[in-house]
């Protein structure tokens, strides 16, 4: 008698481990599934941002880039001209995405105040490039234009006469010398304005201006100043 009931104990105690194990089972197999998808689609969505980047542009993409006030900006339509001087008269911080966009690669421009533009970045086109007796007599900024990597930063402004205008600065960028990972900017950025953006009308070159890095705070040696009052002043942290 106690044979039979030990047995019918140990067969439902089975039961229940079989079917908690069979549960835990299908739990584990499904949340693993789900990860496995969600990690497929996560790479191939990287897989399909980094398609179109150039080693340039892997390099590129996690520096603080910055665009600076125009050195001359020259359009015929005066109130075209006034808008865009308002809009970039002042440093433009760049956040660089992996995302697509409809012209480029996705980027996002953020004023000192906090006021942010939508942006886009990509490979530049030099043109026609110069052959090697031409760059003799052709302008520094021309010359490394012809020869390094191009890229393009574009700022999408707001309306002007419901028409949406956009800057471009084009500027040549090549690796370091010391740091095989650095990307350092070559020459002045010329900027091209487009007068309506989604027409796909030619852009106006419309004069420079300046793009680079931009530096963090900071100084080799701390104690440097040490003892020297008007030294210990707040610095501007510059513009390479």
């Amino acid at each position: 008698m106690n044979i039979m009931v030990s047995s019918r104990s140990f067969l439902v105690l089975l039961t229940l481990l079989t079917g908690a194990y069979a549960q835990r089972f299908l739990r584990e197999g499904f949340s693993n599934q789900m990860e496995s998808d969600f990690r497929s689609e996560a790479a191939l969505e990287d897989n399909q941002a980094l398609s179109g980047m150039t080693r340039e542009m892997f390099l590129m993409q996690d520096l603080e880039w910055e665009v600076e006030p125009p050195t001359k900006l020259e359009l015929e339509d005066r109130g075209l001209k006034r808008h865009v001087e308002k809009h970039i008269n002042h440093p433009i911080h760049l956040k660089l995405m992996k995302r697509q966009g409809k012209h480029g690669l996705r980027a996002i421009g953020t004023t000192d105040d906090g006021k942010k533009l939508k942006g886009f970045w990509r490979q530049g086109n030099a043109g026609n490039r110069l052959k090697a007796s031409e760059l003799l007599n052709a302008s520094y900024d021309d010359a490394v234009k012809s020869r390094l990597f191009l890229v393009e930063f574009e700022l999408l402004l707001p309306q002007y006469k419901r028409k949406q205008p956009s800057v471009v600065y084009q500027v040549a960028v090549e690796g370091g010398g010391m740091n095989p990972k650095a990307m350092v900017p070559r020459g002045g950025g010329t900027i091209k304005v487009y007068p309506t953006r989604e027409t796909g009308t030619p852009p106006i070159i419309a004069g420079n201006g300046p793009v680079g890095l931009r530096m963090k705070a900071g100084i080799v040696d701390p104690s440097w100043s040490r003892g020297r009052n008007i030294l210990r002043i707040g610095k501007t942290t510059g513009f390479v």
